[in-house]
């Protein structure tokens, strides 16, 4: 189910609901009645009214398991109990790492599949957006955390990634 809405002059169509594709790049919270999550993917931008841990969440059982049991895997196997990187398909493998803890509202979800580079955002003097993630698409995202923080996180995504290859 889709609904259409206007703003400022341009026509946008929001989702009840979204299913993580190839195609994912990152989700992210937005504050608006009408909806409570952008979805970045590689040539549009999609809204849809679950938030981005919903979003996760349903995506996870959609996909044969919990969010809990995901995120509990994700702990034990990078013996680390915070913002952990999880799982969010297995084949093809999609994972996803939270820019802070899940349970904030301002908290985005990247697929780390598709990232090509994270840097100091360059492109304006602001500090409210320090950080910009360079994706495969060309696309890019502007977050609030610190380029540091945002480094560390796709790290701990490349760690899961290598101690579920190693078995």
């Amino acid at each position: 189910m889709e609904d259409v809405s206007i703003v400022r002059g341009i026509i946008i169509i929001i989702k009840e609901d979204y299913t993580i594709n190839k195609w994912t790049l990152a989700i992210v919270p937005t504050a608006s009645i009408d909806h409570h999550a952008m979805v970045l993917e590689a040539s549009k931008t999609t809204y849809v009214k679950q938030t981005p841990l919903e979003i996760i969440e349903q995506n996870c059982l959609n996909n044969g398991a919990t969010f809990r049991g995901r995120q509990h895997a994700s702990q034990q196997l990078l013996h680390k109990k915070q913002k952990v990187p999880i799982v969010i398909r297995e084949h093809p493998t999609r994972y996803a790492f939270p820019t802070q803890s899940p349970k904030n509202f301002s908290c985005s979800w990247i697929i780390a599949n598709h990232i090509i580079h994270i840097d100091v955002n360059k492109s304006t003097n602001e500090t409210t957006f320090p950080t910009t993630i360079y994706f495969k698409s060309k696309q890019t995202l502007h977050l609030e955390e610190s380029t540091y923080q945002i480094k560390q996180q796709f790290e701990q995504t490349l760690a899961l990634h290598q101690a579920l290859k190693n078995g």
